[in-house]
């Protein structure tokens, strides 16, 4: 169970446990890079993990993609599988980002928007994926590769994280805290 005693839950444990801090934030990345070469291949100007130029700010999104007309901060996130921490985690993205997308917005002159690319800890594929795909013109043959490629690759990680962490022995092994 990790570094504690308590009962954890799987949800603390794939999504919260600073002890699998490293581990989360692997999957998150794997995630991110899968999206990144898939935008990349259909040719779009696509940036993984940069400080925006045109404006001061120390935010960096997963991934900026710069059209003519339109430019997409993309976050990824990979809450929980339930419906309430999909839409927390896209909330809590649009109120960390929308200031950026603002001050881009009004430095470029070129419409600037928040979206949030949300994958489940235990593969749930956010049906608002699509919508973003489908603005950035990514074909929707492969849409449905894609979903099932990144839940997989999440479930994979998320797999690995619980494995990771019920295999640690705790700090006390105590008889009485163990029962």
């Amino acid at each position: 169970m990790g570094q504690t005693t308590r009962r954890e839950t799987q949800w603390h444990v794939l999504n919260l446990c600073s002890f699998n801090e490293g581990l989360i934030t692997r999957r998150h990345n794997e995630l991110a890079n899968i999206l990144y070469e898939e935008l990349k291949s259909i040719r779009l100007n696509v940036e993984l993990e940069v400080i925006p130029g045109e404006v001061k700010t120390k935010l960096k999104p997963d991934i900026i993609v710069r059209t003519p007309t339109h430019t997409y901060l993309i976050d990824m996130k990979s809450p929980y599988d339930m419906l309430a921490n999909f839409k927390k985690a896209r909330e809590e993205n649009i109120k960390s980002y929308s200031g950026l997308a603002a001050d881009m917005q009004a430095s470029s002159r070129i419409c600037t928007s928040v979206e949030t690319f949300i994958v489940g800890s235990l593969g749930s594929w956010d049906p608002q994926n699509d919508d973003i795909l489908k603005f950035l013109k990514f074909p929707q043959k492969r849409i449905s590769n894609l979903a099932k490629r990144m839940s997989l690759v999440a479930l994979k990680e998320s797999h690995q994280i619980f494995n990771i962490h019920v295999a640690i022995p705790s700090l006390d092994m105590s008889p009485s805290q163990n029962q």
